[in-house]
């Protein structure tokens, strides 16, 4: 993954720690880095999926007791997985990163927290 050339430091998540959902069910997946204003992802398309410039999405944890519901951001990149980076032998998965969009306070506070709690590494 390429980062050095990011705004803000993302940071490497470790697997099956932060999952994403999408509000309408378009997509579900986890996360693989983060940043204070956004983050990447690998994900199953669902049968809604259709790509779309922005949304909202629901963050939440399972080894991290966290839940951010309707997190408005913009999608930067949605592609298909390649091989290499499928973890399940043939399965459809597909990488995105998210840039968060106008953030309030509380929103802003729990991502600060997840960084402090769950951050491995800067990636670069």
């Amino acid at each position: 993954m390429e980062c050095s050339r990011r705004q803000y430091t993302r940071h490497l998540i470790p697997d099956d720690t932060l999952f994403v959902f999408c509000k309408d069910s378009r997509f579900k997946g986890w996360v693989t880095d983060i940043s204070s204003h956004g983050m990447g992802f690998r994900y199953f398309p669902t049968e809604k999926f259709r790509q779309i410039p922005q949304t909202h999405i629901i963050l939440a944890g399972e080894k991290v007791a966290v839940y951010i519901p309707d997190i408005p951001c913009k999608i930067i990149h949605d592609s298909k997985a390649d091989e290499i980076d499928r973890p399940f032998k043939g399965a459809a998965t597909r990488l995105a990163g998210v840039q968060f969009d106008n953030l309030d306070l509380e929103m802003q506070e729990k991502l600060a927290e997840i960084l402090n709690s769950v951050v491995v590494k800067p990636c670069v």
